[in-house]
C-alpha cells in the first residue's frame, strides 16, 4: 500500500553541510511528489 510508505529525512544529514542537507531535502521532497502523481 503506497499510503503507508514514509519517507525518514533522518540519515546523515547531521553529518553534511547545510548547503547539502537542503539538496537533499529538496530530492527527498520532488521524489515524494513524483510518487503521489503515480498513485
Amino acid at each position: 500500500d503506497p499510503r503507508m510508505i514514509r519517507v525518514n529525512p533522518d540519515c546523515g544529514l547531521r553529518t553534511r553541510s547545510r548547503e547539502i542537507g537542503y539538496a537533499k531535502l529538496k530530492n527527498m521532497v520532488d521524489a515524494v511528489a513524483e510518487i503521489r502523481k503515480e498513485f
